[in-house]
């Protein structure tokens, strides 16, 4: 009886080498594949990096600022009687601000503040209603200065602000300054600005309030400016606030230089600007012209000027240059640029591992190619 074997026997050496030559050419061709695989992979990873980086700007962003409204105020006083319906209304219709009211004809504490968030903000207090929001302040109460407050309030909000009584009210911390914060720009005006500026108006006026104590020639004495014709201003200030709403573009600065003594360096300054100097109130100011008092004829005068400026542009003596065009929004471009950088730093990266991967390759297989020689 035959016994046969349960699987072939020993191969030949032939055979083997040409065993062992098919394995290490299978493998070597494997090998060549590999690294594509790998480069392919590292090309899909770097592709992902653009819109990675571009969904940050679909990120929702984050809670819009609320305002706070500081309301200083005093017992019988009439003009805040008028104002408080008002700032109710305000903030009624703008849910996200809040009001907090200061009494002081009673109250030393609310006095202390209200002595202190005024320094904070440049000038001396004198009046009652006063009025805070952010960085912008508002003092006594009429019926044209509702605009002027509630731009101020939809600046605040639609961009943000500073409490005005942060680090003066209680419960009010202090901001904590880090290591990249900036020093903030003092701007100057105290009325919010349009975000196209064509042209700008300053007005210098006084403040009145009939059934105050102070009367007018008392504040006439104070400040030596006398009013210049009936009316001290109030008619100027509510004609130029209807015309920055009829025509886009202009921005009004009113300046109060019957009861703040920075408003009146102000007008020294401004007024030097136009070589003049400043005689009485209302005084106002547009594109290289000037007018002392306010009638129907001023008004058209100005009107057309603001007007001509628009249309042609005009030099601002107070800056010694044209009118600012609006600024072109940088968020965008920004963080486009910040994305397109690091979607290219990837790539690099990426590019540089290949390489380092391709040659590591080309290496082990002229090694394999040596021994096998």
């Amino acid at each position: 009886m035959t016994l046969q074997s349960g699987g072939p026997g020993p191969q030949p050496a032939t055979a083997r080498r040409r065993d062992s030559g098919r394995w290490r050419k299978r493998h070597c061709r494997d090998g060549r594949n590999w690294p594509r695989t790998i480069i392919l992979l590292l090309v899909l990873l770097c592709g992902s990096a653009l819109p990675l980086s571009g969904a940050r700007a679909a990120e929702p962003s984050q809670a819009e600022p609320t305002a706070i409204i500081y309301f200083f105020w005093g017992d019988g006083c009439p003009h805040c009687e008028e104002a408080r319906p008002f700032l109710n209304d305000l903030v009624d219709r703008y849910p996200q601000a809040q009001i907090e009211s200061f009494e002081i004809f009673y109250s030393h504490e609310n006095q202390q503040f209200f002595e202190a968030m005024a320094a904070a903000h440049g000038f001396e207090p004198h009046v009652v209603p006063t009025i805070f929001i952010g960085q912008e302040h508002w003092e006594g109460f009429a019926g044209a200065m509702g605009t002027s407050i509630e731009r101020g309030l939809q600046d605040c909000l639609s961009q943000g602000c500073p409490d005005a009584g942060a680090g003066i009210v209680p419960g009010h911390a202090a901001p904590i300054p880090t290591a990249t914060d900036e020093p903030a720009l003092t701007p100057l005006p105290p009325e919010a600005t349009p975000a196209r500026v064509d042209v700008r108006a300053y007005l210098f006026w006084g403040n009145t309030c009939p059934t105050c104590e102070a009367s007018e020639t008392h504040h006439e004495t104070l400040s030596g400016l006398p009013k210049i014709g009936e009316d001290p201003g109030p008619e100027a200030y509510a004609f130029l606030e209807g015309l920055a709403g009829e025509l886009p573009g202009l921005a009004v600065q009113a300046y109060d230089v019957w009861t703040s003594d920075s408003d009146r360096t102000t007008f020294e300054r401004v007024a030097a600007a136009y070589s003049t100097h400043p005689r009485g109130v209302p005084t106002i100011f547009v594109g290289g012209r000037y007018w002392e008092g306010f009638d129907g004829a001023t008004a058209a005068e100005i009107r057309a000027t603001v007007e001509a400026c628009r249309v042609s542009g005009c030099l601002d003596p107070v800056t010694a240059q044209p009118a600012p065009q609006a600024p072109q929004p940088e968020g965008a471009t920004t963080a486009l640029m910040n994305d397109l950088g690091s979607s290219f730093l990837v790539f690099g990266v990426a590019l540089a591992a290949t390489l380092v991967v391709v040659l590591i390759h080309r290496v082990i297989l002229s090694g394999q190619a040596r021994r096998n020689a």
